[in-house]
């Protein structure tokens, strides 16, 4: 029941009411943009993306001769 009345305990503190994606940014989570397309990813600023055409999740990495891709997460 610790972990329970912790969380109750701070979302009454904080203000945010029962909005529960400002209640986890809280946590330290960060909102994943969610994007019709594939945006470039050199020139993207986030380390991840929502395709909300195909559901997939996608996440930046550098490939071995210093190129950045997008990696298929789920799906």
């Amino acid at each position: 029941m610790g972990v329970l009345h912790d969380i109750i305990e701070k979302r009454g503190r904080s203000g945010i009411g029962h909005n529960p994606i400002r209640f986890i940014e809280r946590f330290g989570a960060k909102e994943v943009p969610i994007m019709s397309y594939e945006p470039d990813p050199t020139t993207f600023r986030d380390e991840y993306y929502y395709n909300s055409r195909i559901n997939v999740l996608f996440r930046k990495l550098p490939t071995d001769d210093d190129r950045v891709v997008w990696k298929r997460i789920g799906g």
